[in-house]
């Protein structure tokens, strides 16, 4: 699959390196069932902990955020939905999205917040796809509830990815 993740994540990679991350997104999506249409793409998020666990990478506690991302590759994936049709056994949540967090920004005063990198990965090439969410810190989880709750209002979940190998904490 990916021969060198140094390679991969350089900023202009070569067409080889190209071609390794679509063979990769390709089969991620055939793994967790992703549906594609002239809209949108779609898949349940919570498949994806069990392909990346192939490969040592373990999702850890969502209030291990920080920590995860301190790691070299650590990344947190967070999804939730839009809407809610239906009551009782008859409720459907539709209109769904996730995004990831990949990096964070911390000055050096002692209790300066953590500025989380979000990349919504949507909008057109004049809309932002890149913002930081202000955290107060390592209680990330509250922030992002109170901010992406109003939009994603139903099944917020949160994934913490890191190698274990890469793991730097009790």
């Amino acid at each position: 699959m990916i021969t060198s993740w140094d390679e991969v994540v350089k900023p202009s990679p070569t067409s080889k390196y190209k071609d390794e991350i679509a063979r990769l997104i390709s089969y991620i999506g055939k793994e967790v069932g992703m549906n594609y249409g002239v809209n949108g793409s779609g898949a349940e998020t919570k498949k994806i902990s069990p392909i990346l666990a192939k490969y040592g990478i373990k999702d850890y506690d969502k209030d291990r955020a920080i920590d995860v991302l301190k790691t070299k590759h650590g990344v947190i994936v967070i999804s939730g939905k839009r809407a809610k049709h239906g009551w009782g056994p008859w409720k459907k949540y539709v209109d769904g999205h996730a995004f990831i967090a990949d990096g964070y920004i911390k000055y050096d005063k002692k209790d300066a917040p953590y500025y989380l990198h979000l990349n919504y990965g949507w909008g057109s090439n004049t809309e932002p796809k890149d913002v930081y969410l202000l955290s107060a810190g390592k209680r990330w989880v509250d922030d992002a509830d109170k901010y992406y709750s109003t939009i994603y209002r139903h099944k917020l979940f949160y994934y913490t990815y890191a190698y274990e190998k890469e793991k730097n904490w009790r």
